[in-house]
């Protein structure tokens, strides 16, 4: 079995393993932390970067809980990276050759254009590029007056290019367990590449991503990135600029879609690759925590704080 910690509001993304992998379970961190009786399992910490401190607070007590019970544990809430800790750790390291700057302190970009997002959750960034500390200033007011706090709000340095026919690219590499695989791509003709845009790219983008999805060209560069996030169940972003992969952000809660070849056919066998991988790598994961019909012993979460559930970030 293997049970998925996740903000009550985004369980949705598992619902695809659910529905065609059985001993999945998607619990809240509310619920877990409020005492329900926990199974023998594989257990993933998702979510992590949607959590606000209290919670991250609490997810290490369980996780230290489960570890000395003995059971699997993946992703660890002591060692996970929030996005402007992990961005700035990535361009010292030298694998970024961009930064990220926090909107409450005093340190002001140094390299512009940059534009904002929040530090939590996925919601997209702000999709304005802003070019010097004046508009900086005023974006600022304006993302304050719309309801956003300015110590939720990152400034991060803009890292972006089309590609020969004018469409960013969004790559993706997942890590789950010990496996690393190669994600379908995300086009679109605007520099935030976050969903994508259907029947916008070329057969010669449809041979790349095959070639892509199979040979994971980026594996060895993305597990270091994981590895400075402390993921080890996730997906990695990233865009291709001046040669160089270009990494975003990793996400330890990704949406999982198996139906993307009903949208585009021509996709199909890239995306069922996917799917495959994804499923492989799952069923490894599963093994860790023993046969689905041995459960074992419940672990009353004793000694845990209830807290309210994460609002949407």
């Amino acid at each position: 079995m293997i049970v998925f910690l996740v903000t009550p509001e985004h369980a949705f993304t598992l619902d695809a393993i659910r529905s065609c992998r059985p001993g999945v379970r998607v619990l809240s961190y509310a619920d877990a932390f409020a005492g329900v009786p926990l199974p023998r399992a594989t257990y993933v910490f998702a979510d992590l970067d949607r959590l606000r401190p209290a919670g991250r607070a609490a997810a290490v007590r369980l996780h230290r809980r489960l570890s000395d019970r003995g059971w699997p544990v993946v992703n660890d809430p002591a060692r996970f990276l929030g996005r402007h800790d992990l961005l700035r750790r990535l361009h010292d390291a030298g694998i970024n050759p961009f930064s990220s700057w926090p909107m409450d302190a005093s340190e002001p970009p140094t390299r512009w254009p940059v534009f904002l997002r929040r530090e939590r959750g996925h919601a997209g960034p702000i999709p304005e590029l802003i070019g010097d500390p004046a508009r900086l200033r005023a974006a600022l007011a304006e993302a304050t007056a719309a309801g956003r706090r300015p110590d939720e709000l990152i400034a991060v340095e803009y890292c972006a290019a089309p590609d020969a026919d004018g469409l960013f690219r969004r790559l993706a590499v997942y890590r789950i367990g010990d496996r690393y695989l190669a994600d379908a791509c995300v086009y679109e003709r605007h520099w935030v590449a976050k969903i994508g845009s259907a029947g916008i790219a070329s057969p010669r983008h449809h041979a790349e991503e095959l070639r892509i999805v199979r040979d994971n060209p980026w594996a060895e560069a993305a597990a270091e990135v994981f590895e400075l996030a402390g993921v080890a169940y996730g997906r990695v972003d990233f865009g291709i600029v001046a040669g160089r992969p270009c990494f975003w952000e990793v996400n330890t809660n990704p949406h999982l879609r198996f139906d993307l070849d009903r949208e585009e056919p021509e996709r199909g066998v890239a995306h069922r690759l996917v799917r495959q991988g994804l499923l492989d790598a799952l069923a490894a994961l599963d093994r860790l925590g023993g046969a689905i019909d041995q459960p074992g012993p419940a672990m009353p979460c004793s000694g845990s704080q209830p807290i309210r559930p994460e609002p949407p970030p």
